[in-house]
C-alpha cells in the first residue's frame, strides 16, 4: 500500500500544469492522507467535542483532517468573500453532510468579527466541548481565532506537519498530525493558584482574596469555581481574626450547600462547629 501511494506523490510531484497537478492529488492522494490521518490519530479525546469551528482559507485540507477526525454534531465555517471556493472542497471529502454546516462570513478586513461570532456561540453553548481550529484563514484571523476562544474557555486545535515541500509551498503528504493547544487562561491560572496556596499556607488570607479576584475576572469560564475557594478563604480570614459572627455568615450562606471533597467539607464544617 505503501509503496503505492509513494508511486503516486511521485507523479504528483512531478506534474507542471496546476489544474492537473490539483485535480491528481484530490482524486490519488488526497483520501488516502484523510484514511491514514484518521486510523492514526484517532482517539476518544477528539471524539468529545460537538461542535468544531474553522477558519477557511484557501487550504482546506486541515479542516477536512479536524472533522473528519473529531466527527462533531456541527462545524462552523468562518469565511471570507475570497475563500468561499474551498467549502465545496470541505463538504466533498468530509464525513458531514452539508446540513451540518454553519457559514459565517466576514470581511477580511475586520477580523475582530470573528471575535464577536465566538463569542455568541459560547453564550448558546449548554452543552458539549469546543474546538476552534485556527489552521486555516490569514494569519491574523488565526491569530484573533486564538485569542477569543482562549477567553471563553474552549479548545484550540491546530493540524502540523513533521515535513513541508518549499517549493509546493504545502506539507509533505502524509506528514500531518493534529495538535490540541493549551489554552493560555488555563496556564495563567495554575500559576496563579501556586501562588494563592503559598499565601494561604502561610496565612496571608487577605492577598489571597485580592488573586483571587483577580483572576475571577481575567478567567470567567472558571468564576465559579474561584469563587468557591475564595469563600473558604474568607472563611478562614476571619476566623483567625475571631470575626466568628462574620465567618458564621460566610460558611451558612456561601459553603454549607456546595458540593466539595468530603475531607474538606467535614474539617471547615467542624470548624464551623467550635464557633457556632
Amino acid at each position: 500500500m505503501m509503496e503505492e501511494i509513494k508511486e503516486k506523490v511521485e507523479i504528483w510531484n512531478n506534474i507542471k500544469e496546476a489544474n492537473e497537478k490539483e485535480d491528481y492529488y484530490y482524486k490519488n492522494i488526497f483520501p488516502a492522507s484523510i484514511k491514514r490521518f484518521v486510523d492514526k490519530f484517532s482517539s476518544e479525546k477528539y471524539k468529545e467535542y460537538s461542535l468544531l469551528i474553522s477558519m477557511v482559507g484557501f487550504s482546506p485540507e486541515p479542516i477536512i483532517f479536524f472533522i473528519n477526525l473529531v466527527k462533531p454534531e456541527r462545524v462552523g465555517l468562518i469565511t471570507t468573500s475570497g475563500s468561499k471556493k474551498s467549502l465545496d472542497r470541505i463538504y466533498e471529502f468530509s464525513s458531514l453532510p452539508p446540513s451540518k454546516y454553519d457559514i459565517f462570513e466576514i470581511d477580511e478586513n475586520k477580523p475582530e468579527e470573528i471575535y464577536e461570532i465566538i463569542r455568541k456561540i459560547s453564550e448558546k453553548n449548554n452543552s458539549g466541548k469546543i474546538l476552534i481550529d485556527i489552521t486555516g484563514g490569514k494569519k491574523i484571523m488565526s491569530a484573533t481565532g486564538g485569542i477569543a476562544s482562549s477567553y471563553f474557555g474552549f479548545d484550540i486545535g491546530y493540524i502540523d506537519y513533521t515535513d513541508y515541500d518549499q517549493t509546493l509551498r504545502r506539507p509533505v503528504p502524509f506528514t500531518e498530525f493534529p495538535f490540541i493547544l493549551p489554552n493560555p487562561f488555563e496556564i495563567y491560572s495554575d500559576l496563579e493558584m501556586g501562588k494563592i496556596i503559598n499565601y494561604y499556607n502561610a496565612l496571608n488570607f487577605k492577598t489571597a482574596i485580592d488573586l483571587l479576584r483577580v483572576l475571577r475576572e481575567k478567567n470567567p469560564v472558571k468564576m465559579y469555581q474561584f469563587s468557591v475557594i475564595e469563600n473558604i478563604v474568607r472563611f478562614y480570614d476571619n476566623w483567625f481574626e475571631f470575626n466568628f459572627e462574620t465567618a458564621m455568615k460566610i460558611y451558612e450562606k456561601n459553603i454549607s450547600n456546595i458540593k466539595l471533597p468530603v475531607i474538606v467539607f467535614d474539617v471547615l464544617k467542624e470548624q464551623y462547629n467550635l464557633i457556632k
